[in-house]
């Protein structure tokens, strides 16, 4: 006998087996991710380039599963480029970079990603990421204010944050830089 049969009990037939895996999209909503891989690779058409992403969700019942998303950086399209430089903002601001030169830095960083699913005729239901938000800030409940408070409270300058910090944490380590 040999290892596989030893653990199986007997010689392995893979024809026996179903090999089909279907991974069903994820509820819409908000999920903790850690971005895993990110690396700029170039269209099919080598006439653009994108950012791939590929995060897995850290916390609640879907832990471990994984999302992936393409963000547009160069293309022939201005208005999908457009979009592309507007996600790759809002990445960075989210997990507080100041600038981002290479896609290795946005490795291990924690981020909220929200999410909408989309019917593919080709694919089926799949994950779209709508939008990326800042990991670990408490979620501020709307409070009112009187006219006085409104005067008194200042709008956070973003570029006044050290980097790998948020402005809405205080100044302070977010929990995964700990």
């Amino acid at each position: 006998m040999s290892d596989i049969a030893d653990v199986m009990g007997s010689a392995f037939n893979p024809q026996e087996h179903d090999t089909t895996q279907e991974f069903e999209a994820l509820p819409p909503g908000e999920y903790p991710v850690l971005i895993d891989a990110a690396e700029v690779k170039l269209t099919k058409a080598k006439t653009g380039s994108f950012l791939k992403l590929e995060t897995s969700v850290i916390e609640g019942e879907y832990k471990g599963r994984k999302i992936f998303h393409n963000i547009t950086l160069k293309n022939p399209n201005a208005k999908a480029e457009e979009i592309g430089v507007r996600e790759l903002a809002t990445l960075g601001q989210a997990v507080a970079m100041l600038a981002i030169t290479d896609s290795s830095e946005l490795v291990n960083k924690a981020v909220i990603v929200k999410l909408k699913v989309k019917d593919d005729p080709q694919y089926g239901k799949q994950n779209e990421v709508v939008t990326f938000k800042p990991y670990g800030q408490p979620v501020q409940q709307q409070q009112q204010t009187t006219p006085a408070q409104q005067q008194v409270s200042q709008p956070v300058n973003q570029t006044q944050a050290p980097q790998g910090q948020s402005p809405a944490s205080g100044g302070q380590a977010m929990p995964w830089q700990k």
